[in-house]
């Protein structure tokens, strides 16, 4: 499965309470220099629950989330190019302290399921910090369950971290050529 389309930018409009009213999110392709930006301006706590290696080289789609011209958010979606696991993703998202608690996330998770969804993806992965218990009850509130469970499986400084292996099932079986 070849990794070729063309992603075009979209507009969507949310006039929600946590988002003043008439404000617009764009979501669109970014650079590396545009995510790397992002990176570098995120807080502590931002930097400590997102991983994140910008200069592999993967089946990926990179999208930002933009109000206004600056990036509020910026999701991933790593496609696997093994036939057996075609049909599976990677997902990461990483929100701007700023922009945290104001459905910024949520709406952005809901447009890259749809991405997964137009893919043809079957069912999409998350890993969630065991000691950030807002991000699992996040994933649990857009539709992820827990998976599975790696206890001590990152050092981070000398401190070890356990995650929460989650996923969502777009469609429960795959589909199989006649």
């Amino acid at each position: 499965m070849a990794f070729k389309q063309q992603w075009e930018i979209t507009t969507e409009r949310y006039n929600g309470r946590n988002i003043r009213q008439n404000k617009e999110i764009h979501f669109k392709k970014v650079t590396k220099a545009e995510i790397q930006k992002l990176l570098d301006d995120l807080d502590e706590e931002g930097r400590r629950n997102f991983t994140h290696d910008i200069y592999l080289k993967e089946q990926r789609l990179d999208l930002g989330a933009f109000i206004g011209s600056r990036m509020a958010a910026y999701g991933f979606l790593k496609f696997n190019e093994q036939p057996f696991r075609e049909d599976l993703c990677n997902l990461g998202l990483v929100v701007h302290h700023e922009y945290r608690g104001k459905c910024v996330g949520a709406l952005f998770v809901q447009k890259l399921i749809e991405e997964a969804r137009r893919k043809g993806i079957r069912k999409i992965w998350i890993g969630a910090y065991a000691d950030n218990p807002r991000a699992v009850k996040f994933w649990l509130k857009q539709g992820f369950q827990i998976e599975g469970f790696l206890k001590d499986n990152e050092n981070w400084d000398g401190k070890l971290r356990s995650i929460f292996q989650m996923c969502l099932f777009l469609r429960e079986k795959p589909e199989t050529a006649i």
